[in-house]
This record gives structure tokens, sequence and C-alpha cells, in this order.
């Protein structure tokens, strides 16, 4: 019902009183804008925020799997020491025997044997040789001969079990040197196999904080060395008060390695308390014996943190634009209205325009020789899309004869590696017999280590219509200029604006006696009578 008919005002009727709705319209729409803006800022927020966490969740198994090959290669260089340390200690058996069956073994030239197998060893403190009894015999170093060592654990392990050949002792205090030091020991055998001595390498602690420093696990990293009953063999950073304490009571010993000899976790440190990433790697050769490398959260998190604080200032500032632009759209509601109406119409005119554009998409695996298309692909041809892909061979058959040596020859040239466009016109043969010339397009988008294109891509179009129209205008092109020549009645072509002949036929040249060189060279005014040459100007400037 039109409600300025039916109070009478008609056309003079103020126009506040032709749509009452509107004002209470306005105000609808400045509230749902209102709210619209607040779960926008509520949604991103959360989006934000989910996306962080994402992201925290990727650096953290970034830095995991980092710290993973970090223990991977700790794993690798020490299991390298110690098996040069056993191969050296083998070394060292084989020639002290040789030694004490020459009868010419004293501690002078068993201490000179030992001082040259030390130097191979630059990591080991000292080596010495261990009677049956538990005692020294003979030493690398100065002092040490007749200390008693039958109480450490190395000596006790070769009595309850001969068998035995390397091992690598919990970390001791030496009662020579008074320093921490690793044993590692090889035995010494009589001909019946009952243990005769023990040859002994005293590595220093230390010397493993040197060996793991060429890797950087950054700051506030850790490196250590574990026995499998939690014992700490070494440490770094060095801490010499926690060097052979156990911490049999963590995740690593109490969980987590009685499933897999590897793993990962995020745990606080028994030692400093600060949380890390850890990873652990038992001993390829020594499965008694494990590293665990630890990373910095803080150190690992510190780039995520710039990214939450940039995105955090960022969605900040964003929140105060979209308050901002929502004050500045309840003013011009209406404006934004018919822009957005505008912007409407635009985009159903772009899909309109995008639906009735039939282009088939292809790609062509040159690996395996198959092409594959979109349904568009297809259907320019009358087929049915269909998923599976086409062999070459058979793709090359729906080609017309007359132009399957183009495409099968700027194909070859592609495959070559020569720099061309991939791009060509050929008729394909229709579903209903007939053949469609298509226009095809293709871009080379992967190649393997060597270079040679493995995929190509592109896109056809129909183009049997523009052909036509350009084949008939070929035509009617040809037939006019057969008809100027044929004509008659002499004819030509001028250029009003330079006065010049650009084209002419053969009955004007049999007309005015020229050939058609000379013809071309002259002007309009050349060809006429001197009293018409005005009239020609005036007729030309019309």
């Amino acid at each position: 019902m039109n409600l300025a008919a039916s109070s009478g005002g008609g056309a003079d009727q103020d126009p506040k009183y032709r749509y009452p709705a509107l004002p209470i319209l306005m105000r609808s729409a400045r509230r749902q804008l209102i709210w619209i803006a607040a779960g926008f800022i509520l949604v991103s927020g959360v989006v934000v925020a989910l996306t962080l966490h994402f992201l925290r969740q990727k650096e953290i198994a970034a830095g995991e799997t980092l710290t993973s090959t970090y223990a991977k290669v700790v794993e690798q260089e020490t299991t390298r020491t110690l098996q040069a340390v056993d191969q050296r200690l083998q070394l060292t058996v084989r020639s002290f025997q040789q030694l004490e069956a020459s009868e010419e073994i004293s501690e002078q030239s068993a201490q000179a044997l030992l001082q040259r197998e030390l130097k191979e060893l630059p990591f080991v403190r000292a080596i010495a040789v261990v009677g049956s009894q538990g005692r020294i015999r003979y030493t690398s170093a100065a002092a040490g001969i007749g200390v008693d060592v039958s109480d450490r654990d190395f000596f006790q392990t070769y009595r309850s079990s001969p068998q035995t050949e390397f091992t690598i002792d919990r970390p001791v205090i030496a009662r020579v040197s008074k320093t921490w030091s690793i044993n590692t020991t090889r035995p010494l055998k009589n001909a019946d196999g009952t243990i005769a001595g023990v040859v002994v390498a005293a590595i220093e602690p230390k010397f493993f904080s040197s060996l793991w420093s060429t890797l950087d696990v950054g700051q506030g990293g850790s490196v250590a060395l574990f026995h499998r009953d939690g014992t700490l063999m070494m440490r770094s950073p060095f801490n010499e008060s926690t060097i052979g304490k156990k911490f049999i009571s963590g995740p690593v010993f109490r969980e987590m390695l009685p499933k897999s000899p590897n793993g990962s976790l995020l745990a606080a440190s028994g030692i400093d308390g600060q949380f890390r990433s850890y990873a652990y790697r038992t001993l390829s050769a020594r499965p008694d014996l494990l590293v665990i490398v630890g990373r910095s959260m803080e150190l690992i998190l510190a780039p995520w943190w710039r990214l939450a604080v940039f995105a955090a200032v960022l969605w900040a500032f964003a929140s105060l634009a979209i308050v901002v632009l929502c004050a500045f759209l309840v003013r011009s509601w209406r404006q934004r209205e018919r822009e957005v109406v505008r912007f409407e119409a635009a985009d159903q005119r772009l899909a309109l325009a995008t639906d009735a554009a039939e282009v088939g998409v292809w790609d062509w695996d040159v690996k395996v020789n198959l092409r594959t298309g979109s349904p568009t692909y297809f259907t320019l041809l009358g087929h049915a899309a269909r998923p599976e892909a086409i062999n070459y061979e058979n793709w090359l058959k729906e080609i017309h004869v007359d132009d399957v040596r183009i495409v099968t020859g700027l194909t070859e040239d592609i495959l070559a590696g020569r720099e061309v466009p991939y791009e060509y016109e050929a008729r394909f043969l229709h579903g209903d017999g007939s053949y469609r010339w298509l226009h095809s397009i293709g871009r080379v988008v992967a190649r393997d280590d060597a270079g040679k294109i493995t995929r190509i891509t592109g896109v056809r179009m129909d183009i049997t219509e523009r052909k036509a129209t350009e084949l008939a205008l070929l035509d009617s092109e040809a037939r006019h200029r057969a008809m100027f020549e044929a004509s008659p009645l002499p004819m030509w072509v001028l250029d009003a604006e330079r006065r010049t002949f650009l084209a002419v036929n053969e009955a004007a040249l049999l007309h005015y006696g020229y050939n058609r060189a000379e013809f071309l060279a002259l002007s309009a005014f050349d060809i006429c009578p001197p009293e018409d040459v005005h009239a020609v100007s005036q007729l030309l400037l019309t």
C-alpha cells in the first residue's frame, strides 16, 4: 500500500513520511553492524589464537626434530670415540703381551709402550696395566704403581665375569690424579682364559664437553652422557657436583627408555630446572649408555614469540581500525549499501563471464606418458568427462593428420630443452565425427635432477568459430582482389591523405600506359588534366 497516496499528500508529501520504516531499518542496520564488528573482532581473535597455537605446535615439532638430529650426531660422535678407545686398548693389549713374551719387560719399557699408545688418544689422561690382584703394575704416568684398584667396578666385573671384554665404568675420582675419570678397560688373559690383568685407559669426562662443543645446541642447551641405570657420566655445561649421581627417577629412565631405545620429550631438567626439548638415544655399540640432548624451549620458541607479539599488535590495530571503520560506516551506510549493490552486480557479471569461458585444463605426466584433464577438456570435443588418464599415443590419434607433424615437432622441441613457446593451433576429432580447431598453451612445471622435463600443464580453448571467420575473411579478400584485378575498368586504391596510390589493376595500367611500379610512384594529380586539379583537390578534401 502506498502511504503517500493514502494520506493525500501526493508528490508534495514530505519525504520523511514516505518511508517511515527507514530510520528503524537504519538503526537496526547499525546494531547489526556493531554486532558483526564485535563478532569479527572476537572470531578473528580466536582465529589468531588458534593459528598461533598451531604455529607454536609446529615450532615445537620442528624443534623436537632438530633436537633428535643433534642427539643422533652426538650419539655417533660418542660411539666413534669409545670405539677408538676400544681399538687402541686392543692394540695396547697385543703390544704389551708381545713385550711381556720377549722377556724384556721392565718398568721403563712398559711405561714407554703405554706412553706411545697414549699419544694416539689425546682425550685419555693415562693408561695403566693392573695385575691379577688389583694393583697397578705399570702406568704411563710418573706415579701410581702399586695403587690398589681392586675395588673398582671394572675389576669386580672381570672377577665375576671373566668372559667380559670391553668395559666402560661409571665416573670415579682417580686415586692418583684426584680428578674425575671414566675408566675404559680391556682384559689381559692367560692361555687358559683366566684374567692375568687389565689394561685401563682413564678418559677425562671434560673431553666429551669439547667433543660436543662442535654442535651448537644454542643458549640454554645441554648434552649429557648417562649410564642406563641413570648415572650421569658427563654433562655439558660441566657441573662437577652432578657427575656420578643417579637420576633414575627422571621420565626418560622411568617411563620411556624401557619402551624404546630412542625418543623425545618436553620436560624440566632435574639438574637445573630449565624447561627443554629433549631427545635421547642409546649408543649403537653400547646399549648400556645413552646420550640426552636438550634445547631450551625459550630458544626454540623465540621466533614464535616474535611472531606472536607481532600478530597480537597487528590484531589490536586491526580491531581498532574495525571500530573506526564501523563508526564511519554508520555515517555513510547508504553510500556503502549502493557500493555493495554495485559490487554484487559486478560479481555477477564476472561469474557469468567465467561460466561462459569454456577453457579445458590439461596435465601431462611425461615420465609415465599420460595426460589428464578437467571436465571441460573432454566436453570441448563432445566427450563425457572422465577421470582416467589418456595415453599420449592415443591422444595423438585425435589430431588431424595434417596437424600431427606440427604438434609432435613442437613437443619434441620442448622435450629436447629448446626455448620455444609451447603453443599451437590444431584440429581435433570431435565426438560427432567432425574436426574442431583448438588453441593449446602449455608450460613446463616440473623437471628432474638432471633438468629433464617431467611434467607439462596448460589449457586449450575451442577456436573453430574464429578460424571459420578468418577463413571467410581470407576468402572474401581473395574474391575482392580477384574482382579488382579482373575488372575491365581502370581501378586503383588511393591514400586520400597523402594523395598516393596504394594499388592499381591491369586495366588502369593499360589505360594510362605505365607499369605497376611507375604508377604506384605517381600522385593523384599526375594522372588528371591540369584543368581538373582543383576539382580533384576539393573532392579529396571531402
